[in-house]
């Protein structure tokens, strides 16, 4: 899932931390900002911020994006874990080669 502010991609674990239907920023976004909230399989779901909100509700399209945000919300509860901070970070080299890869496809 990736969350933007007003064209911004939001860091998870530090700006918001996100659940199976709800979002909650760290700080709520400016008045009129524009929310997007995109999904794994590219469905996205657009808020207005009041300003005011640090919780919006957002809808789950599919079990499997449910589960993935599960088991990323508790890999950040173990991030100061090396093996876990390892992983990850092994996860984020897969996710950039295939950003490239469709890039080029």
């Amino acid at each position: 899932m990736d969350i933007y502010v007003n064209g911004i991609l939001q860091v998870p674990g530090f700006d918001y931390v996100a659940s199976k239907n709800s979002v909650s920023f760290t700080h709520p976004p400016v008045r009129g900002y524009d929310i997007v909230v995109k999904d794994l399989i590219g469905n996205a779901t657009r808020i207005t911020a009041d300003g005011t909100t640090f919780l919006y509700q957002i809808s789950a399209h599919s079990k499997g994006i449910n589960n993935a945000i599960d088991l990323f919300n508790d890999a950040l509860k173990y991030y100061d874990n090396p093996a876990v901070a390892d992983v990850l970070d092994q996860l984020k080299v897969v996710i950039a080669l295939v950003e490239q890869q469709s890039k080029t496809a």
